[in-house]
């Protein structure tokens, strides 16, 4: 592996790492109870929440993202192993973006948080797969 080969591992690991923190941190709504949930989620601008399914459907949603996060650190320790996903889950990232942001400009969502969760998705997943293209080569010799 040559050095810059070496930095494009690193910053590819910067953006999976980014990712697996960003929804990783969804455990937290996973594991604390409900009212301290209820109560972030009112100061991320979401009105009460006393519908129980709702309420299920949140925990679930958290469960996913916390095993989304787990899934982006593996990639990151282990990136010869997952180096046939890392592109598509760049590309998933983007995709994301776009979602959000045709669902956000629908539903009239505030620039913030709409525009910082946007600007993630497209940064994260176009820096994951423009680094896991110039480590094609790489991926290719060290499999």
């Amino acid at each position: 592996m040559n050095e810059i080969e070496k930095k494009y591992l690193l910053l590819l690991r910067v953006f999976l790492l980014s990712a697996a923190v960003a929804w990783g941190c969804s455990v937290l709504g996973l594991v604390l109870p409900w009212a301290m949930v209820d109560k972030e989620l009112q100061g991320l601008g979401a009105g009460p929440i006393d519908d129980v399914m709702v309420q299920y459907w949140l925990k679930m949603a958290a469960a996913v993202y916390t095993l989304g996060g787990c899934f982006f650190v593996m990639v990151a320790i282990w990136p010869i192993k997952y180096r046939a996903v890392i592109g598509f889950v760049g590309c998933l990232h983007m995709i994301l973006g776009a979602v959000l942001l045709g669902n956000g400009l629908v539903l009239g969502i505030e620039a913030i948080p709409l525009y910082v969760d946007v600007g993630f998705c497209f940064c994260v997943g176009l820096g994951i797969f423009a680094a896991n293209r110039k480590l094609r080569k790489y991926f290719e010799v060290a499999a």
